[in-house]
């Protein structure tokens, strides 16, 4: 797992690292720019435009500046946004000029021409923005090649997602993966794909080490799915129960049974309404009723392909709540929570797996974009320790919030996975998990990376795919990651 550290954590151990180590900020800025650059991989011959900033983050920006003109690069030119300038950025400034490096207003910058550096506003940035901050974000707004300094200028802890702010192709950040880079809406502004890139520009390991907000990031590595047993057989490995839902909706549930199989259940039945037609062509799948007994399943998964405007349905969430068995509860499973009031108080796992929307019904917010980071955040966990349950955000970065408190991210980006019916193969597989005797914390944790790792298997060899097509590499996933060979 790797740590993640919010903004406030981070300027902590800044001001710490200079009032109480003597590290000057000026060393910081220093190791900051040269790691910034290492990051790189340009031609030297490449226009670079840096927009600076007044703060620190444009100190970074003109020392940049400053180290590709030395080593080089011929064509660098200094965007200062700002006429007044701090300290520290104003003496980075002078620097760069008796080295040669152009510094030019924001009239010259050459819209849409080379590579843009974004060092105007770092990540102590607080709204609301300035105008000339607003024209600098307006200059580079569709730029196809912009990587940010630290994060992207307008992005932090503390600022809507849905506010003005710079979108790049890559951040190079400092210290610590911070949570406004990772948020399910944010993280399309920092990245185009891959994983910000962290660099610690001189912050001691001491101080790194004791920090701790509660938010780490997660990935095969933190896998703790085992070898099967040589002996395990059916009976042994867990009967896993999902409901059918209504009838032009009914494959959800056939979907989550596929991939409850596929992640090592033993058995798995699908329970449908009192006169439903049967499934057919699955005879590996058995069939129930909504009224059974749920006591002799060891894990249940409901909501998917659920008709919410049926008066049955309601029904059948309080009954498999009240039934306290471990549960994955999905779709329109979700949206009816709302009208059920208090849940039943439960002893066994639950798990709650809402994409965006129904998140927004889960946690009563209607638009999840005008909440900052921080907010967003508060809001997960206090829905998560209210209902006593592991909520599974999914997304393209998927946030794991659980009622202790913390919180897991998957960074994710395989756009193959965004298909119909995905969303009931995570349930199926997280849903076995469970049959299988893991926590909820556990079976979240290891479903979201088996169903991550399925998505890349699946689109390594065929590029796109339905879900029946993804459901076929749940084992294969689940096997590489019990054996330790997940990438």
């Amino acid at each position: 797992m790797e740590k993640v550290l919010s903004v406030s954590s981070i300027a902590r151990i800044d001001e710490e690292t200079v009032s109480q180590y003597g590290v000057p900020q000026s060393v910081l800025i220093e190791n900051a720019a040269s790691d910034f650059i290492k990051s790189l991989c340009l031609s030297k011959d490449s226009l670079i435009q840096i927009i600076c900033g007044k703060g620190n983050n444009g100190a970074d920006g003109f020392a940049i500046g400053r180290r590709l003109s030395n080593s080089g690069f011929s064509n660098v030119v200094c965007i200062q946004v700002f006429d007044v300038l701090g300290a520290e950025c104003q003496r980075q400034k002078d620097m760069a000029v008796a080295f040669g490096v152009e510094v030019l207003g924001l009239e010259a910058f050459q819209k849409g021409k080379g590579i843009v550096i974004d060092a105007l506003y770092g990540s102590g940035f607080h709204p609301p923005m300035d105008e000339r901050g607003m024209s600098a974000i307006d200059a580079i707004s569709g730029h196809p090649d912009v990587i940010a300094v630290d994060v992207p200028s307008g992005l932090s802890d503390q600022s809507p997602v849905n506010a003005p702010m710079a979108h790049c192709r890559f951040t190079v950040t400092f210290g610590a993966l911070k949570p406004c880079l990772l948020g399910p809406f944010s993280s399309s502004s920092a990245s185009d794909g891959p994983l910000p890139s962290v660099s610690n520009p001189g912050f001691p390991k001491k101080l790194m080490d004791c920090a701790d907000d509660g938010i780490d990031l997660i990935d095969g590595s933190d896998c703790t799915l085992q070898e099967i047993d040589a002996s395990a057989y059916k009976n042994t490995r867990g009967h896993a129960a999902f409901f059918s839902g209504c009838e032009r909706q009914c494959g959800a549930s056939i979907l989550c049974g596929l991939a409850a199989f596929s992640a090592r259940a033993g058995l798995v039945s699908i329970l449908s309404k009192p006169g439903q037609p049967r499934f057919e062509g699955y005879p590996q799948l058995m069939s129930g009723l909504y009224c059974d007994d749920l006591s002799s399943f060891d894990a249940v998964g409901a909501g998917n392909g659920l008709d919410i405007a049926d008066p049955a349905s309601l029904e059948l969430v309080d009954h498999v709540l009240k039934a306290d068995r471990p549960t994955v509860l999905d779709s329109g499973a979700i949206r009816i929570l709302s009208k059920i009031g208090p849940i039943p108080q439960h002893s066994r796992p639950l798990v709650l797996t809402p994409h965006m929307g129904e998140l927004s019904d889960l946690l009563g917010i209607p638009d999840l974009k005008a909440l900052s980071t921080a907010l967003y955040i508060a809001a997960l966990r206090k829905r998560a320790a209210e209902l006593g349950a592991v909520i599974v955000a999914k997304s393209s970065v998927t946030w794991i919030a659980c009622p202790s408190g913390r919180i897991h991210i998957l960074w994710g980006k395989c756009s193959a996975l965004g298909v119909a019916g995905s969303g009931d193969i995570l349930c199926g597989i997280i849903t076995a998990f469970l049959a299988q005797g893991m926590d909820a914390e556990s079976a979240a944790v290891n479903g979201v990376l088996a169903h991550r790792l399925a998505g890349r298997l699946a689109s390594d060899k065929v590029k796109w795919f339905d879900s029946v097509g993804l459901a076929s590499y749940i084992g294969k996933a689940v096997d590489q990651l019990s054996r330790k060979r997940a990438l």
